[in-house]
């Protein structure tokens, strides 16, 4: 596409299971054992960047229903959909399925009259791999995602493939409150590129010239978010993510508006039904 949500991943994108299933309530729980499955609603309000480099701010608002699922090879949870291929105390490697959120080119001022950006799944490989160990209080990962990039808007045809490799820290401080921080670089073909920062020439304006896109790094990310749970049911959280795009393969490109921007938002989900039957913590 994970606090109330870890904002992934593709392009200006906020990951949809992200931000409405991270931190979730069992996930503040204590112990390495959670319910096998859990059910309930998530609403999340968000100001989010267009794409990286954009100076065009799109509010979105979301409600939903949601499952996570921990089985042992299935998972659905706050980060994607997808199958573990492999699993040890230290490395894990799973190929899965997530989405981000889409901007119409009538948002985007500079894109006037260009094609929407649409709501953008991925499906791929990561290799997830914590150096010191998992299920502690504090924990590093390093994940290394390689993902098939469609749009979702346009009969999943193909736009690109993304690399995003990311170091994470995870803190879990107790009394249901969790804080993550994470530092990644993006980086996209030449089709991904160009769905973002590619203007043909028949797209070409006086304040918009033709411009080829380049393979290579999209943008620096920063992450933040933090939550807290309340009645083991009920929770809060708040994120926010920093893009840099200075010296990016892109930079030159006429819709490369701001070399920095920040998207920032709100969730609160509530846990109606779960599992008596436990499983291990991803």
């Amino acid at each position: 596409m994970a606090g109330a949500g870890r904002l992934r991943r593709v392009g200006g994108g906020l990951s949809l299971a992200g931000a409405l299933l991270a931190g979730t309530p069992a996930a503040a729980q204590e112990g390495g054992r959670l319910p096998l499955w859990e059910a309930g609603f998530a609403a999340i309000g968000v100001s989010q960047l267009a794409y990286p480099g954009a100076d065009t701010r799109v509010p979105r608002t979301l409600a939903l229903p949601f499952l996570i699922y921990r089985g042992p090879w299935f998972r659905a949870d706050e980060e994607q959909a997808g199958l573990r291929a492999f699993t040890s105390a230290d490395r894990e490697l799973d190929i899965g399925l997530a989405g981000s959120f889409g901007a119409g080119a009538n948002q985007v001022p500079i894109r006037e009259g260009m094609p929407n950006i649409g709501t953008l799944g991925e499906f791929g490989p990561r290799l997830k791999f914590w150096p010191w160990g998992r299920h502690g209080q504090l924990n590093w990962r390093f994940d290394l995602p390689i993902r098939g990039v469609f749009d979702a808007s346009d009969g999943l045809a193909y736009r690109g493939l993304s690399i995003e490799p990311r170091v994470l820290m995870s803190y879990r401080a107790g009394h249901g409150r969790d804080l993550s921080i994470s530092y990644g670089l993006l980086f996209g073909n030449r089709a991904l590129a160009a769905t973002w920062y590619g203007v043909e020439p028949r797209f070409a304006t006086a304040q918009r010239a033709a411009y080829a896109a380049r393979a290579g790094l999209v943008s620096q990310r920063l992450s933040l978010s933090m939550g807290k749970t309340f009645a083991r049911r009920w929770r809060i959280g708040v994120f926010a993510r920093y893009d840099h795009v200075g010296g990016a393969a892109n930079e030159a490109s006429p819709l490369v508006r701001a070399r920095d921007g920040f998207t920032y938002g709100l969730n609160l989900s509530v846990i109606f039904h779960k599992s008596a039957q436990l499983a291990e913590r991803p």
